[in-house]
């Protein structure tokens, strides 16, 4: 077991499979926000009185913040092997872009960009995977439930 400052990185007691339906569910959530991120950029441009704009790194950060989401429910979801299940959320969505690209027919994008993003958006999901899973943690939950009965002048949420 890897372990630094009380984060599980990576656990060999447990079998190693992967849950599928965590994996949809992650995928879920990170096509949900990457969709929603694009439908409010496309509001924006409607209904504000600029004549021009340039959205990419909105698009960008906005698909990227999708894919951390997605791993984060990922790993929460299956609570087990977090890096994988956010990782295959990443790839997944990676694979997703990459042929959505594709089918575009945009060649504005080169095969060096193509394969950087699809290991940002495996990175990006990793990381959520690996948070998702501590999150869920019940060692999390207790240190929470601690710290409220050591500060009980604190109102209740």
């Amino acid at each position: 077991m890897i372990k630094i400052k009380g984060f599980t990185f990576m656990s060999w007691s447990r079998p190693r499979y992967v849950k599928i339906n965590a994996v949809f569910q992650g995928l879920a959530w990170s096509l949900g926000i990457s969709l929603s991120v694009c439908f409010a950029l496309g509001l924006w441009a409607m209904l504000s009185v600029a004549r021009s704009y340039y959205f990419p790194p909105l698009l960008s950060s906005g698909a990227l913040f999708g894919v951390l989401a997605g791993g984060l429910a990922a790993g929460g979801a299956a609570k087990i092997s977090g890096w994988l299940h956010g990782g295959l959320v990443g790839f997944c969505s990676g694979l997703l872009f990459l042929f959505l690209v594709f089918l575009g027919g945009q060649e504005i994008f080169n095969g060096f960009d193509l394969a950087g993003r699809l290991g940002l958006y495996t990175i990006c999901g990793l990381l959520g995977g690996v948070i998702g899973v501590n999150l869920s943690a019940p060692t999390l939950k207790k240190r929470f439930f601690a710290l409220r009965k050591r500060f009980p002048g604190q109102p209740a949420r």
